[in-house]
Order: structure tokens, then sequence, then C-alpha cells
């Protein structure tokens, strides 16, 4: 909680690995991301795994948090993620390697904003320019937690012709529907300090 981010190193068993890259169908979602695909958010593997995982995750990430929603995503050659904080359901974020040949991090901004948007907020990699990057690399089987609510995250553009494939499950400190959680979304003001400039959506 101190550092905003966490790396277990060969969580997942080669056999499970397998499994996954067996099992798993990507399609380009309506709303792409850069260019990379993913998977269902109802696919039934990646909820199991999501279900399975997830009182030792919470040991890992501390406090109560709830399951917000997953799925599965692969970048091939020249995907990209814009630098962005996510969605009130994200605050905590882990991504967990099932594919990866090369070098393909993932930049986790140091710096806190606070973050009043119930949208993904999205800025050009300009933006980030001053910002203390954290590089994040995760082998196959290794997995990564980090606070993508209040700080920026990004991928630069994939350079060679792999593909790095990952499942990413999503924790929030709000149950899903309660009044807490409607009070959160029913305003979409930043606060004085929250970052300025063009949201896309």
């Amino acid at each position: 909680m101190q550092n905003n981010y966490v790396i277990i190193r060969n969580f997942i068993s080669p056999e499970l690995l397998k499994y996954f890259q067996s099992k798993l169908i990507f399609f380009t979602h309506p709303r792409n991301f850069s260019g990379r695909e993913q998977t269902s958010t109802t696919d039934t593997v990646v909820n199991e795994y999501f279900n399975d995982t997830f009182d030792i995750f919470k040991k890992i990430i501390g406090g109560d948090f709830y399951k917000t929603y997953c799925f599965a995503m692969s970048y091939n050659k020249g995907n990209k993620l814009l630098p962005h904080m996510d969605l009130i359901t994200n605050e905590v974020s882990c991504t967990s390697c099932i594919s990866n040949k090369s070098n393909f991090p993932i930049y986790l901004g140091k710096e806190y904003f606070v973050n009043n948007y119930n949208t993904r907020y999205t800025e050009s990699y300009n933006y980030i320019k001053n910002l203390t990057p954290i590089e994040i690399n995760l082998n196959e089987g290794d997995i990564a937690f980090f606070n993508g609510r209040n700080h920026f995250h990004w991928r630069y553009p994939k350079s060679d012709d792999s593909t790095y494939k990952a499942i990413l499950t999503h924790y929030s400190k709000t149950k899903k529907r309660s009044k807490e959680y409607k009070e959160k979304t029913s305003v979409d003001v930043p606060y004085k300090n929250s970052p300025k400039g063009p949201l896309y959506t």
C-alpha cells in the first residue's frame, strides 16, 4: 500500500499457463483501447480464475475489497495503452501475465492524483513526461497489483511481433450497487487538484 504496487513472481503454474493459452478466446472489443484484443467480461475461464484467487488476493492487497470485473487482453505489434487512470471499480488492479516472449512493461506514474472522474480518464503520452515512471516487467506466471485509480499507467507501442497476454482482475473498496457506490458515482466533477485535460470515452 505504501508503494502503490507489488509484484509476485511465478504465481501461476506452467500447467495453468498452458490451460489459459489454449482456452481463452480474444476478439476486438467495440470499446477498443489502442488496438488490443480482449475476452468477454463473462468469459468462464477468466471468471473461474477471478473467483478462485479472490481470498488469497485479498490477503495480498490488505483491507476489505470487493470483486468488480475481469477480462483477459492480448497485445500485438503496434498496440499501445495510452496514459490513463481507471474507473471507481478499479481501485486496485491485478495483471496476471500468461504469455510474454519479450520485454513489454507497463509503466506506473509514482505521483498520486485525486481522481473524481466516473469514466476512464485518458491523456496523451506528452502529459506524463514530468511523471516519475515505475517500470513493471512481468514474465509468464508473474502477477502485479497496483492502484490504477489514482496513478497514471501506460504502455508504449509494442515494437516486436510477439504477443503479450494477461488476465486483468479488478477490485474496489465499495460494493457495487450499494448506497456508497451510488454516491461515489453520482457526481462526475474532479476535485481541485485532479488532472485537467481532454476526457476520452
